[in-house]
């Protein structure tokens, strides 16, 4: 069945049943157009005072990219425009079927009947292109934004002045980050393992004295302003584990080990040339347990201060 609509001019009643039996046309093409492909079908009615269908036509044809590139044997397309006149106003209805059966339809409303039949032929060109036009697979579909996140392992290296008396600690250890990145906002949630000593402490001539701190730290920096590599900002710390004092030299001398629980917050600078990672950070804590280390039965030798300032210097590795 080929479908090629004949189009008359004439009164208002006449229009309404050729606007039906275009209807009626165009859902019968519909089966055969989806069976085998046929030429483009158009049907146009429209008052006297208006365009005729070979202007309709040929708007499309100037509107469109892709028809003059298409042969009509290739095509399966069925478009169906009406104007009505209401008064001085104008009403235009456009139905077209495109190559896989889609019906589009739109109503366009004017004072100028050109100017409604162009609006409908310009619809149609760009119904007409979407259809005809080659099929891209290959279109960058955005994408929720989803954090980046990195482990990291580190070796740990720093110094600590709570752990032994006016004297600063040296300090190494090993340590496991987890790096979540989003927009400029980086965090970074750590967990060290840690041993630091003191040097030998001359509390008599016949003895002395040494300390040996071990701690996990974990550390929490929610908040880093990251631009390109480098990321700056605060953290929170806590500190848990034991400080061991040993006395040597003397007849009183002996060993006791004290538990170590300290808060504190640190300022982190760190940049991040993959897959390495650089970073400095240096804050103070709060010891919260301040055992007293002493030679019996009254020499005092030490008790953690209530501020202790900390610094370390981390050389990471980061993988997936």
């Amino acid at each position: 069945m080929k479908c090629e609509p004949t189009v008359l001019k004439g009164s208002a009643v006449r229009r309404f049943l050729q606007f039906a039996i275009l209807n009626v046309l165009l859902w019968a093409c519909l089966p055969s157009l989806a069976a085998s492909p046929s030429p483009i079908t158009l049907a146009y009615d429209a008052p006297w005072e208006c365009p005729d269908r070979q202007y309709f036509w040929q708007q499309i044809g100037s509107r469109s990219k892709w028809l003059a590139q298409v042969k009509p044997a290739a095509a399966a397309i069925v478009v169906g425009a009406r104007i009505d006149r209401l008064d001085s106003h104008y009403s235009g209805h456009l139905r077209l079927i495109d190559q896989e059966g889609t019906i589009i339809e739109r109503d366009i409303g004017g004072p100028n009947c050109v100017d409604v039949t162009s609006a409908l032929a310009l619809i149609s060109a760009v119904a007409i292109d979407a259809s005809l036009g080659p099929r891209r697979s290959d279109l960058d579909v955005p994408s929720r934004h989803r954090k980046s996140e990195r482990w990291s392992v580190g070796a740990v290296g720093g110094i600590h002045t709570a752990i032994q008396p006016d004297k600063v600690a040296p300090t190494l250890g090993l340590s496991l980050s987890l790096h979540e990145r989003s927009h400029s906002i980086l965090s970074e949630y750590r967990l060290e393992g840690l041993v630091g000593w003191s040097d030998r402490l001359h509390v008599t001539s016949e003895s002395d004295a040494r300390f040996l701190w071990l701690a996990s730290r974990a550390t929490a920096c929610p908040y880093q302003i990251a631009v390109s590599s480098v990321a700056f900002g605060p953290c929170a710390l806590f500190e848990m584990g034991a400080l061991r004092g040993t006395g040597s030299g003397a007849h009183n001398g002996h060993s006791n080990t004290g538990w170590w629980l300290a808060p504190g917050a640190l300022l982190n600078w760190s940049i991040q040339p993959d897959p390495l990672r650089f970073r400095l950070a240096a804050g103070l804590i709060r010891p919260l347990v301040r055992d007293r280390f002493f030679f019996s039965p009254a020499t005092e030798i030490f008790t953690p201060p209530n501020l202790g300032l900390v610094a370390e210097v981390e050389v990471g590795w980061a993988f997936e």
